[in-house]
């Protein structure tokens, strides 16, 4: 069907490294939690670090989640973290009702 599956809010709840062994997925958003204090927590930044190895390692792509500025952009570029999404890049936007 095209459909591809992204394990949302990793890092936190539920999300577990096993989730990253067991299924079959497409990729990985990381918890905003840990990526809005990425340059104010070291603990934050070594969480969002580790996923990022193991992912890469594994060959799945990555989200970050919560990149509201320039600082925490930047950041998650220097970890080499495929996406990003944020108010830092745009908005949401309402997108038209889907006809069937």
């Amino acid at each position: 069907m095209g459909a591809r599956v992204y394990l949302d809010d990793f890092g936190s709840g539920l999300s577990s490294f096993e989730y990253l062994k067991g299924l079959n997925i497409d990729g990985v958003k990381i918890d905003g939690q840990f990526v809005t204090n990425i340059n104010k927590n070291a603990l934050d930044h070594e969480i969002v670090e580790s996923i990022v190895r193991i992912c890469k390692t594994l060959g799945i792509p990555i989200i970050a989640e919560y990149v509201e500025n320039a600082d925490i952009a930047d950041a998650i570029a220097k970890l080499n973290i495929e996406y990003q999404q944020g108010f830092y890049h745009s908005e949401p936007e309402e997108i038209a009702p889907m006809r069937i």
